[in-house]
């Protein structure tokens, strides 16, 4: 669902083709839009980023994020969100991870999915071309993907990406972009806004972004960080068979996001649970998730831990 890969794509020498008298190329339309925002994947030369950001929790909370980026396996994130604290870093296929709480907040990872544009799969085939207006502006959207699922809208004057949505059986995200300004060859937003069924769950300002000599020390994490592998094409872990929930008597009906650490041999590590009502409705579903039965993320032939958003739906 939410999937990384890599983006080809030749650069543009003229104006665009939108801005021609022939009718606009949906698919070149989709590659230079994306392309042109996307900072972790396009970018040539090292780099240092800072943003303030909102996460809804239970009530709003604000932090901070900074990124020092070398080279699309070497970099480094620091997040602060309330008390939680995170440091991660890769050095090719390797993740280090220091944090001051078991898991990672499902916010801070929406937070890092929005920056790295990775809220769309990157096997881009455009289907569909329409006209929308959207913020009182007129823009092209553009249907792609392997179904109807995937949209984005553009700006027909400029190019710019200024939404993306992804929409599945349980739920979607959307995400707007805006304050778009030129950073060395791409048009990069200063503000992002991402959306669920819930509502607004993250939004981030850009205060910092200036190019900056990557140091390799960043890299260095203490013995005790978790060490995670990730790889390109990475297939993600899955859900095989979710096991039955001893829902309390005075249990609420809703929709509860969980997101559950699947170990190597497929057992489950922590899990977080965002939204929950009571503490017999948590002790519930953790009791539910430890018993059902996953698939690990795959490396290639070889197993790897990581974690897995499973939306627990509860109807009577």
């Amino acid at each position: 669902m939410r999937l990384l890969g890599s983006l080809a794509i030749l650069a543009v020498l003229c104006s665009p083709a939108w801005a021609q008298s022939t009718p606009p190329d949906p698919q070149q339309m989709l590659e230079t839009a994306f392309h042109r925002s996307d900072l972790f994947h396009a970018a040539n030369s090292p780099f240092v980023l800072e943003a303030d950001f909102t996460a809804q929790m239970k009530t709003p909370m604000t932090g901070k994020v900074i990124v020092h980026w070398g080279a699309r396996d070497r970099w480094r994130i620091e997040v602060e969100l309330g008390a939680f604290a995170m440091i991660e870093t890769r050095n090719g296929e390797q993740n280090l991870i220091l944090r001051n709480v078991p898991f990672t907040p499902i916010r801070v990872k929406d937070l890092l999915l929005l920056l790295r544009l990775d809220i769309h799969q990157r096997e881009l085939s455009a289907r569909n071309l329409k006209k929308h207006r959207q913020n009182g502006q007129e823009v092209d959207c553009i249907e792609y993907g392997k179904d109807d699922s995937l949209h984005a809208c553009v700006d027909p004057s400029t190019g710019d990406l200024l939404s993306a949505e992804t929409t599945w059986a349980e739920g979607k995200l959307h995400a707007d972009f805006s304050g778009f300004t030129e950073f060395h060859g791409l048009h990069i937003p200063q503000r992002m806004l991402l959306q669920t069924n819930a509502g607004n769950v993250v939004s981030a300002n850009i205060t910092r972004l200036a190019l900056e000599p990557f140091d390799d020390k960043l890299l260095e994490l203490p013995k005790d960080a978790i060490v995670r592998r990730e790889c390109e094409g990475e297939k993600p872990a899955t859900t095989i068979k979710m096991a039955q929930i001893e829902w309390p008597r005075n249990g609420s009906i809703g929709d509860v996001q969980t997101s559950v650490t699947v170990l190597q041999d497929g057992s489950v590590g922590d899990v977080e649970i965002l939204g929950s009502a009571s503490p017999e409705m948590n002790r519930a579903i953790v009791s539910a998730i430890r018993k059902s039965k996953y698939q690990p993320a795959m490396c290639g032939s070889d197993p790897v831990t990581s974690e897995l958003e499973v939306d627990v739906q509860f109807r009577r």
